[in-house]
């Protein structure tokens, strides 16, 4: 429990200075949260999804390089907290049902795909 909060603290720590970056002309500070959202979706860390959520909500748009946003690596990697996360907030219901990969397919049928557990 302990190591849990510590990596808490580490984790808004880290996203401070991201943040510090938005007045950074040089970088647009969005680009050091690409891949750390994407991998917390694939990995099921529900705690990562939501810090860089909450400072950044334009993150949940954010494309691996097969074009899978966050919503759909939840669904592919059985990111539960995740994807509950994220389908809870509401505001994007109708459009992730809407949501297409390079290859057409909605959340159904990446849903369909998954093996059988």
């Amino acid at each position: 429990m302990k190591e849990q909060k510590a990596a808490k603290e580490v984790l808004k720590l880290v996203c401070d200075e991201i943040d510090k970056l938005k007045f950074s002309y040089a970088h647009p500070y969005y680009i050091y949260y690409t891949r750390p959202i994407l991998e917390a979706a694939c990995h099921d860390i529900y705690e990562v999804v939501d810090e860089i959520l909450m400072r950044s909500p334009e993150a949940i748009r954010y494309k691996d390089e097969s074009g899978y946003v966050v919503i759909e690596l939840a669904i592919i990697y059985r990111s539960e907290e995740v994807y509950n996360l994220i389908y809870t907030i509401g505001e994007h219901q109708s459009v992730y049902r809407m949501i297409e990969d390079s290859s057409k397919n909605n959340m159904l049928h990446l849903v369909g795909r998954l093996p059988h557990l």
